[in-house]
């Protein structure tokens, strides 16, 4: 895994990146580093991310239920994930990462983690669900 510093972690997933929403949690990430071009994304989101809730992985069968909104907010789920290939997020621009797990309640602490396959970036970090 590469490392990130926790000062950039903390400008990628600000404070307030991570929120209850209806059916689950929708975490915020911020591109503050360099224009991120994604590559041949698979269809399957189990094989491109994975995540850890206060460190037990969440099942593959919520993961692919996995749905990434683009800056432009264009939404990518299982049936189009592929789609996502080569699409390039500029400097400031957001992707939000919606996990149909309900385990969590406002208010409550948690650590995250996230596994991006494609760049081996694992980034963890603590939130404060919103």
């Amino acid at each position: 895994m590469s490392y990130i510093p926790k000062y950039i972690i903390k400008r990628i997933f600000p404070t307030d990146c991570v929120k209850k929403v209806a059916g689950g949690v929708e975490i915020t990430m911020v591109n503050v580093m360099s224009p991120i071009k994604t590559k041949d994304l698979p269809a399957d989101a189990t094989k491109f991310i994975q995540a850890k809730i206060d460190g037990k992985p969440v099942p593959e069968k919520i993961m692919s239920g996995l749905v990434i909104t683009s800056a432009e907010g264009k939404k990518y789920d299982a049936k189009n994930l592929k789609a996502l290939s080569n699409q390039v997020l500029p400097v400031g621009g957001k992707w939000k990462f919606f996990i149909p797990y309900t385990d969590v309640k406002v208010g409550e602490e948690h650590e995250l983690a996230i596994d991006v396959k494609e760049t081996k970036f694992q980034f963890t970090f603590s939130r404060v669900v919103g």
